[in-house]
């Protein structure tokens, strides 16, 4: 119907209005058109789309939906196994992380995206994938309304707007923690190009605009692929960054909370809003 709301919780409630209101006697869902078997089974399915997680790992933090979820998650974890990868020697403390890993290596991916080329050695990264193709963002942002379509980007979009020190964008959701790095972002809402290629006559809005040009296009080196999904980089920090989507790695991990992280920075930004 187009109503927003500031809480999941709110949302779950009104879409089971929705559902309640549909006299045919069926427990459909209005999002995704999935059926279920009764109401109560609906209301636990709306949990995806809500993006709540109540039900929290005591190990390792993860949050789940569905408390049925975290029971076989709590499985993967043992007082003392390790996953130890024969090909690398990477260690992993869930076995799942630890399969996907290994399919990396033998160049498996078998969960294949049916609207491009994509594939994932793991059905999470797929779904995170598929909304690239349907839109669905549905994590959403309780101080501006905007939506993401990983956890993690919303978490760490909140942990920026909630700052109290950090300025706001007022053309789009970004925030800043200096007025000068606000001031660089608003050129590429004017149109204004200070920053001229002296190779070729482009022009950018900032000055990691035209770095990054001069090495894509300038310094002759070629883009290093993905084996699983064909991705290209233009540097092998990258590459391995990119891997992590596959591999299910994490590992960065905080110590006030112990949960875990694929990027350094994204690290960075949560101990900031981190209280352990």
């Amino acid at each position: 119907c187009g109503e927003v709301f500031q809480a999941p919780h709110e949302l779950t409630i009104h879409i089971r209005q929705h559902n309640m209101e549909d006299n045919s006697g069926s427990h459909t869902c209005k999002l995704c058109g999935k059926t279920l078997s009764s109401q109560s089974s609906l209301d636990r399915h709306m949990l995806v789309h809500s993006g709540e997680r109540p039900f929290k790992c005591k190990d390792c933090g993860k949050s789940f939906p569905l408390p049925k979820a975290l029971l076989l998650h709590r499985k993967e974890h043992t007082e003392s196994d390790v996953y130890v990868c024969e090909y690398c020697s990477e260690k992993f403390p869930l076995a799942r992380a630890y399969k996907s890993h290994v399919r990396t290596h033998l160049g498996l991916a078998p969960y294949q995206c049916r609207q491009c080329n994509y594939a994932s050695p793991d059905k999470s990264t797929l779904v995170r994938h598929l909304r690239t193709h349907n839109g669905e963002r549905p994590f959403q942002c309780l101080l501006c309304q905007y939506a993401f379509t990983t956890k993690a980007n919303c978490e760490r979009h909140s942990s920026y707007s909630s700052s109290p020190n950090r300025v706001c964008c007022p053309h789009c959701p970004r925030t800043f923690p200096w007025e000068s790095s606000l001031r660089r972002h608003l050129l590429t809402h004017t149109g204004q190009k200070p920053y001229k290629c002296p190779k070729c006559p482009m022009k950018f809005s900032t000055k990691s605009n035209r770095e990054r040009h001069l090495q894509r296009k300038h310094s002759g080196k070629e883009k290093q692929q993905c084996k699983i999904c064909e991705k290209r980089f233009w540097s092998a920090q990258d590459l391995r960054r990119h891997m992590r989507s596959h591999t299910g790695e994490r590992p960065f991990k905080c110590s006030g909370c112990d949960r875990t992280f694929s990027l350094k920075h994204s690290l960075v930004r949560h101990q900031r809003a981190c209280s352990g």
